[in-house]
């Protein structure tokens, strides 16, 4: 990582996954209820447009309704949490997953460590479709309805349609 210059603090030395900043990443795409908590915050933020998300802070979408978020982790990591989703972004190389739909896309030269509840760890290169449901995490072998919608392959499985018959 390159080194820099803090005032009246000395020098840092930023690694490959973390920015001058701080920020570990951002939010690249969200639909419906989606919430963000800082570390040591109390209170939940409700997310609009690409915040950017720093270590330790909390993600969460709602339970009810077509919710999902996609963050983009420094270097080249994709997170997609599923509507109910509760993570913790421990580090810039370490996803905590306490519930939910978790799609995870992350690069062979930069893996990302997965921990559900128990501490059960999972290191992931690649992509790989993860379920924490009663403290327990399984692989999803089958991409479900809401993440086709939320990709744009099926809008409508997954957000529904109204039609009103008007006189």
């Amino acid at each position: 990582g390159d080194i820099i210059g803090i005032p009246n603090h000395g020098t840092l030395r930023v690694g490959d996954t973390l920015t001058e900043d701080g920020r570990i990443g951002k939010v690249a795409d969200l639909q419906g209820t989606v919430s963000l908590r800082p570390m040591n915050a109390a209170r939940w933020t409700p997310v609009a447009g690409q915040m950017l998300v720093r270590p330790g802070d909390w993600v969460r979408t709602d339970l009810r309704g077509a919710n999902a978020v996609r963050l983009r982790l420094v270097p080249r990591t994709a997170v997609t949490l599923g509507p109910g989703a509760l993570v913790e972004l421990a580090g810039p190389k370490t996803l905590r997953v306490h519930r939910g739909d978790v799609k995870v896309v992350a690069d062979k030269a930069a893996p990302i460590e997965v921990v559900a509840p128990g501490n059960v760890r999972r290191t992931v290169t690649g992509t790989q479709l993860l379920r924490v449901r009663q403290e327990k995490l399984a692989s999803l072998d089958t991409e479900p309805l809401w993440l086709r919608g939320f990709e744009g392959a099926t809008a409508e499985e997954s957000i529904g349609s109204l039609v009103a018959d008007v006189d």
